[in-house]
């Protein structure tokens, strides 16, 4: 489709290594995911995700795209700002939220024209941003359990800090998260008729171009149809 026919600005995709798309076995994009099919559908689309980058780093680069229209943002890990990982369950609760508030803030300043699109990739939108943020829209919570159809979150399926020595409580926290992660990578690299599978493989921590595909025709598209009405 020529992207003349769509009556719509720049849209900008931030965000860490899920806004790159899919990923091979060897740690290569094999398929852009989300921009390709956003650009198929007709839409002019600037991106500049990148795998293992933080929040404060994609947001480090918006000075030179504030003529975006749109910024659909894959929400990453917080806590790989942090040279020193959080020790106690509750350190570690609020540090994820003092960081996240810390880069909505900036987004908010650095794009006040700019509508804000989140997706919960590696980290999940927060309950509380609504509240503070209501003119920004949240197109997914949580992508994984959205495309699973589960309740489940994790924090750390693409975790690249090692874990401190902790108190009792963070520990078992850390421990049960473990446990999802060992289930769904199992379901995603053996299971070949496991929503798992299906979205998630050949590398298991990133949905892969179906999964994509599945976000961007029935969550993505139909938001773009409505913002151009």
């Amino acid at each position: 489709m020529d992207t003349t026919t769509i009556a719509m600005g720049k849209i900008l995709i931030i965000g860490d290594s899920w806004g790159c798309g899919e990923w091979s076995l060897s740690r290569e994009v094999v398929h852009e995911g989300t921009k390709h099919y956003l650009q198929e559908a007709g839409y002019k689309i600037t991106s500049i995700a990148e795998g293992s980058s933080s929040n404060a780093e994609q947001i480090s680069k918006l000075n030179d795209h504030k003529d975006a229209d749109i910024c659909i943002w894959f929400l990453t890990d917080p806590l790989r700002e942090v040279d020193r990982q959080p020790t106690t369950l509750e350190q570690y609760h609020h540090t994820r939220r003092t960081l996240l508030e810390r880069s909505f803030e900036h987004v908010d300043a650095l794009l006040p024209n700019t509508e804000i699109w989140l997706i919960g990739g590696v980290c999940q939108v927060p309950e509380w941003l609504a509240t503070q943020y209501p003119r920004w829209k949240i197109v997914v919570k949580d992508l994984r359990a959205w495309l699973l159809s589960e309740d489940n979150h994790i924090d750390t399926l693409c975790r690249d800090w090692q874990y401190p020595d902790c108190d009792v409580a963070l520990l078992g926290y850390h421990e049960l998260q473990e446990k999802i992660i060992a289930r769904h990578r199992i379901r995603a690299e053996r299971g070949i008729d496991t929503k798992e599978h299906r979205l998630f493989w050949p590398d298991t921590v990133h949905p892969n171009r179906l999964g994509h595909h599945k976000l961007t025709e029935e969550l993505l598209l139909p938001m773009l149809k409505e913002a151009k009405a």
